[in-house]
């Protein structure tokens, strides 16, 4: 079953990958909720060196450490950082890593990286465009695709998937949702 992409760009290194962000702050000691595009990262269950962003540009590299917490929370530890105030601080930077520790995208996973502006044509030969965006939407993530037709939607389902290629994604043309929304 095709999944979301599990990682997507870090914009200002190529050689970067963008795995999510600071999203808040738990406890008193210096742990923070991770936003993570993928919230399967086990390989981070094993403190790893990381790229931090501000949303002012500043670049810090630290390493950091996740774990479940409940629900579906995942919590962070950055070795350095070792009280709320020092956690809080951090909080909307962004985290991202090198390409060559990340680990390999499994058999229908992409990374977004590859897949952003990938051109999408129906299965009947209409050029829908490219995608620009992926929104996840509980279940079922959707690929937001700007073109001819304006801005569509196709929700990632297996079904709506005919082939991926390097030259692009082939959908059922009835996956296709127009945006009607004036």
């Amino acid at each position: 079953m095709p999944q979301a992409p599990k990682h997507s760009k870090a914009g200002r290194h190529p050689q970067e990958v963008l795995l999510g962000k600071i999203s808040g702050v738990f406890g008193f000691r210096g742990e923070v909720r991770l936003y993570l595009d993928n919230p399967e990262y086990a390989w981070l269950e094993e403190p790893r060196e990381v790229f931090l962003k501000s949303p002012a540009g500043e670049m810090r590299t630290v390493r950091l450490r996740a774990r479940s917490g409940a629900g579906r929370r995942i919590l962070g530890a950055i070795e350095g950082v070792t009280d709320e105030a020092s956690a809080r601080a951090l909080m909307g930077w962004t985290i991202s890593a090198r390409w060559k520790d990340v680990p390999a995208a499994g058999r229908g996973e992409w990374f977004l990286a590859d897949i952003l502006g990938m051109r999408i044509v129906t299965d009947k030969g209409r050029l829908v465009g490219e995608i620009v965006e992926v929104h996840q939407n509980g279940h079922v993530d959707v690929w937001e695709v700007q073109g001819a037709l304006g801005t569509c939607y196709v929700p990632l389902l297996e079904e709506n998937i005919v082939e991926v290629g390097e030259d692009g994604i082939v959908v059922v043309d009835g996956a296709v949702v127009l945006d009607d929304v004036e």
